[in-house]
This record gives structure tokens, sequence and C-alpha cells, in this order.
């Protein structure tokens, strides 16, 4: 049975994947194809609008994969990308700490956080330790809307020392995290190198000590029984103007930096879209209006922006204007 999977491994890539979708295309007689695609999909999305340009209608990349960050350096992301999220959660918890106690202050609220990390690092429970703590946060941090009940988490560790189960909690499935490391070792090599993972983690914990080290730490992928068939397809701008890109600032999961380089990569075939938000994915998952209505009219009528677009938060502009905004993330990218 290993024996079998371990067969198929090699071939378990996004450009297979890319070349598969042009089958079903095939298959189903259409000329072109429209495409869709969110965090991961985007790079699929990508691959597939180098590899067949001419089969492209009109194509969404939401929350972009950074083409030169395949992959390691794309997870090493989760640290900066945090670091700029996490005051949007700083921000609500201080906002109801008359309901959660969990700090007046946005920097009291983080130091609860650091606080719970360190109590359950030093006594860990049967269903919670620091670093599954961690993570839930990191998780959580994907959207607002998960904020009430991150709250609510962080409390009964504050008060109990553990947590009922919740949803937020709740772990991948076994089936997705192996398809997501098929993919992401297939496509390339990652080294080898221990060393290289210890000092890289210990590197971004310190700058990046909300979730840096998590994410650069040690994978499967250093131990991949198998080396990738063929290179990776590298992004180009060759092909049709029908590529937009939409991008929140302050993405806890797919780094903004990302967005800047899939639109740099693709060139005139696209426009990025930037929202001074946070949380993972634009359209359809925020109530942003601007970002919105170019995605709706792109994709309904055809309708390309002549020029990359800005679109400032549901409630305003926490981050001012939009140069001050990009200016803060770019102090920020120290890894890339």
């Amino acid at each position: 049975m290993f024996r079998a999977q371990r067969s198929v491994l090699p071939y378990l890539t996004t450009a297979n994947t890319a070349r598969d979708m042009d089958q079903i295309r095939i298959a189903l007689g259409e000329p072109k194809i429209s495409y869709f695609g969110f965090s991961y999909g985007t790079y699929l999305g990508a691959v597939y609008s180098t590899l067949f340009p001419a089969r492209t209608d009109r194509v969404l990349l939401d929350s972009s994969v950074g083409p030169r960050l395949v992959w390691r350096d794309q997870f090493r992301g989760f640290g900066p990308a945090n670091e700029l999220r996490f005051p949007d959660f700083e921000k609500f918890a201080a906002a109801h700490h008359d309901t959660y106690a969990l700090g007046a202050t946005p920097d009291a609220v983080r130091a609860t956080y650091f606080r719970l990390a360190a109590k359950l690092d030093a006594h860990p429970q049967e269903d919670l330790t620091g670093n599954s703590f961690r993570n839930t946060t990191r998780v959580a941090l994907i959207s607002d809307d998960n904020f009430p009940e991150l709250a609510q988490m962080w409390q009964q560790v504050d008060k109990n020392g553990t947590v009922k189960r919740t949803a937020l909690a709740d772990q991948p499935d076994d089936s997705s995290t192996a398809v997501l490391l098929s993919i992401i070792c297939g496509d390339t090599s990652w080294t080898k190198d221990l060393a290289t993972y210890q000092a890289d983690s210990v590197r971004d914990a310190k700058r990046y000590p909300i979730s840096g080290a998590m994410a650069s730490n040690v994978w499967p992928c250093a131990f991949w029984p198998v080396a990738p068939k063929e290179p990776l397809v590298k992004i180009t701008a060759d092909g049709p103007s029908n590529i937009l890109v939409m991008q929140n600032l302050r993405d806890p999961a797919t780094y903004y930096p990302g967005g800047v380089q899939m639109r740099a990569a693709l060139g005139n075939r696209a426009r990025l879209v930037s929202v001074d938000q946070g949380g993972h994915g634009v359209y359809l998952l925020s109530q942003n209006a601007c970002a919105a209505d170019i995605a709706t009219q792109f994709l309904v009528s055809g309708a390309f922006p002549a020029q990359d677009r800005f679109c400032t938060g549901t409630t305003g502009s926490p981050n001012g204007d939009r140069g001050s905004a990009i200016k803060r993330i770019e102090a920020s990218d120290r890894l890339f």
C-alpha cells in the first residue's frame, strides 16, 4: 500500500493540478474558463494562467501566495503577517474589557497573550498546550467574526487553565493535511539541514513573537521520500490582461507582500486591489463594498481596472492613507 502511494507522490503537484483543470475544460467543450482562486488557489490559478494563457477568460486571485515564497517562506510569512494582524484583536478585546477582562488597553491584551501562553507552556493540559493555544489564536485571526469566540477561549484559559472543546480548537482532518503536504512537498525541494530550521525558528521567534517560530520550524517536507519531477512553473507576464489580484493589508495567512509579488510577476496581465483591513479573504468573505464592487463588475462584465486600486476598510482606514498603510507593512518586512 505504501509503495503504491509513494509512486504517486511525485505527480501530486500544482502544475499537474493545473493540467488536470485543462483536461476538465476540454471535456466540457469550453474554449476558455474563468477562475476564482482563494489562498492556495491563487497560486494554482497563476500556474494555470501561465501554462494556458490563451484558455483564460476572467481570473480572480484572492489572498495571494507570493510566487517567490513557494513554499517554505510562504509559511514563514505567518510571523510578520500576524504581527500586523494581532493589533486588530488587541483593539477588539480592549474595547470589550468589561466582558472578557483580557486587558483595558491593546498593550495589556498583548501581555495577556504572552502570560497565558507561558502558563500553558509550564502546565500543559490534555487538550491545550502553549503551542496549541498559540496556533488556535493564529487560526482565529483569519476572520473578525472569530474575535468573540477567541476572547471567550482566552477568558476560559485565564480562569480555568483549559478550555471546553470549540470549533476554534478543532484540528484539520488527516486527509486535508496529507493533501496539503503532498502538494507543498512535491512542488519544490525543502532544505534537509536541521540547523537551518533551528536557527530560523530562534530568529523568527524573537522578531515575530506572536507566531514567528511555529512555521519556521522543521516540516515533514524536510524528510519527503521523493524529489520533485520538474522545476516550479515560473509565473510570467505573457498573456492577456485579465487577472485581478485582491489582498488585505493585514492578512494573517497570506502575507500582503505576496500579493505584491504576484502582481509584479504577472506584470500588465494583472491589477492589484489592496484593501486596508484584516483577515484572510476579501471577496465574499468581508463586507468591503469597494472591493466587492470591483470584483463583481470584473466577473460579471469583464470590466478591468485601468490601474491598481486601494480600498479603505469598511469603517474607515485605521492606518491612514494608502501611503502610510503600505509604508507600515514595508517597515515590518524584514523577512523577505
